[in-house]
């Protein structure tokens, strides 16, 4: 294998680790360290939700993600393209475990996300990040406000 297979080997491999970072992140709320994943300047969507920015990311994600108990999101079948050596496009698979804390039944999403990662001076980052939902065990969207409540680790409140 020549220098330049190896290095496209190399680079797929760092691309997918991006996407292994983001889903463990989300699960365990270690939000701050999708820094390294995501560029100052991304665009995400989650549906109708269209975020400018990595501090509007981490916002949403603080406000959204304490609703549930626990999470379990899986990324899967990456196709990474190369259009060009500074920038990829990527195709996956996402399914992804909600447990709400409050009374109800548990979310089970399935869906794909098309995305943009690039190379930057700190190495590869998602520069754009679009989740499309393909079915849900649900009626509501799981993204719309709702109540807010403690964070995953705060004692639950006395009845």
């Amino acid at each position: 294998m020549g220098g330049r297979a190896l290095a496209e080997v190399y680079d797929r491999s760092r691309i997918s680790e991006l996407f292994e970072a983001y889903a463990r992140q989300i699960d365990a709320l270690e939000l701050e360290a999708l820094a390294e994943v995501f560029t100052p300047d991304c665009r995400v969507s989650y549906g109708e939700v269209e975020l400018d920015g990595l501090d509007a990311l981490l916002g949403f994600l603080r406000k959204t993600m304490p609703r549930f108990a626990a999470t379990s999101h899986h990324i899967t079948n990456l196709q990474v393209r190369r259009p060009a050596s500074d920038e990829a496009r990527v195709e996956s698979y996402i399914q992804a475990w909600h447990r709400y804390r409050a009374e109800r039944p548990d979310l089970i999403m399935h869906g794909r996300y098309s995305s943009r990662a690039v190379r930057t001076p700190d190495g590869w980052r998602i520069a754009e990040h679009r989740g499309r939902l393909a079915e849900t065990d649900r009626s509501a969207s799981p993204l719309q406000d709702g109540p807010d409540l403690p964070p995953r680790d705060a004692e639950p409140a006395a009845s």
